[in-house]
């Protein structure tokens, strides 16, 4: 009630202002010169009274503006003008500039104060956005979190019984045990993915930071997948140049990282050459791992970093999160993921860190 009885009052002062501002012009004008000197101040009162008051008070100070010019300059047509009727035409031209002036300022004004009233709701709405990702997040997180203990009961349930542990199993009974085994390790690959996404998302992943011996790390991880690449008759090549040296950084995170481009290396390449290359220098350590499978077509090669995001027409295990974590492992890193391809001549994936 005050705040409006207070707006209401600004508003009169301001009108009142705009009138003397006119008419102290005007009054300036004549005891100048007596002809038009000072015109475009007169859009002054205009612009005070149409921004801060509203489309009537800025008619209202054009109309006054008007007046005050006609009433300055009547006795002097004959002498300022040889023909009375260029009076007359300025005078229109006159009044229509400064009602066009008023008009345009009013609509200027509602048009940013409706910019700025969108600002607002849009960051509202994206601060609520936030909230709810955070919110979803951590739900996924603590949900994960809780499916890990009990996933892993289950397989080492199965492999006891596999294994004859605790009786004898046939041969049958054997593979359908292995075979849930499987699908309990697909499982417990989802959840880990589903953990390692959430906390990135709401920033709660934490770096073990800790000096890495690349050559070592990158050797294990190929070592323990040459039987896997010769299942599928895939030759499995590396080129490590000698003298690496270390690294700073997580090296489970890293080692997730190369694990999660050779399983896809493996799985999309239906046969060939998967060849990993690793090299540095004093900044940083490059790792690449080329395959000769089918290729990406470029529109969809940011695509692939996207979570959920699956490219492959065939029928393929897996979620899409693998890649979209192994980016945000990397650039946790500081460092850069991404992929050079052409379709029906492999794929080649990159990521370089630095070494501190």
């Amino acid at each position: 009630m005050i705040s409006s009885k207070f707006a209401r009052i600004s508003r009169y002062l301001i009108i009142f202002a705009a009138v003397v501002l006119v008419y102290a012009l005007t009054i300036l004008d004549l005891r100048i010169s007596g002809h038009p000197s000072l015109v475009v101040f007169y859009l002054a009162p205009v612009f005070l009274a149409s921004w801060f008051s509203g489309a009537r008070a800025g008619f209202f100070i054009a109309f006054c503006s008007v007046v005050s010019w006609i009433l300055l300059y009547t006795p002097h047509v004959a002498e300022l003008y040889h023909e009375p009727s260029f009076f007359y035409v300025n005078m229109v031209a006159r009044s229509c500039f400064m009602f066009l002036m008023a008009y345009l300022l009013v609509r200027l004004k509602k048009s940013i104060t409706h910019e700025r009233e969108l600002v607002r709701r849009i960051g509202e709405q994206n601060e609520e956005l936030q909230k709810l990702n955070v919110q979803k997040s951590t739900f996924v997180a603590n949900v994960s979190h809780e499916l890990k203990n009990p996933l892993a009961v289950i397989k080492e349930s199965m492999a006891l019984l596999r294994d004859k542990v605790v009786g004898e199993v046939s041969e049958e009974q054997k593979e359908i045990l292995s075979m849930g085994m499987r699908s309990s390790d697909r499982l417990m690959r989802l959840v880990t993915d589903l953990l390692d996404l959430s906390q990135i998302e709401v920033g709660k992943l934490k770096l073990k930071k800790e000096k890495i011996e690349v050559r070592a790390l990158v050797e294990e991880v190929l070592r323990t997948y040459e039987i896997q690449a010769s299942k599928k008759q895939l030759v499995l090549q590396k080129e490590i140049q000698p003298d690496l040296g270390v690294l700073v950084g997580d090296r489970d995170k890293l080692t997730e990282v190369i694990i999660n481009l050779l399983n896809n290396a493996i799985k999309y390449t239906p046969q060939g050459t998967i060849t990993v290359k690793l090299t540095g220098t004093a900044q940083e350590v490059r790792f690449e791992m080329a395959d000769t499978g089918p290729g990406i077509p470029p529109e969809y090669q940011e695509k692939i970093f996207d979570k959920f995001e699956r490219i492959m027409t065939e029928k393929q295990e897996g979620t899409g999160l693998g890649l979209p974590i192994a980016k945000d492992i990397i650039e946790l890193h500081h460092g850069k993921l991404w992929v050079e391809s052409e379709p029906g001549k492999g794929s080649k994936f990159i990521f370089a860190l630095p070494r501190s």
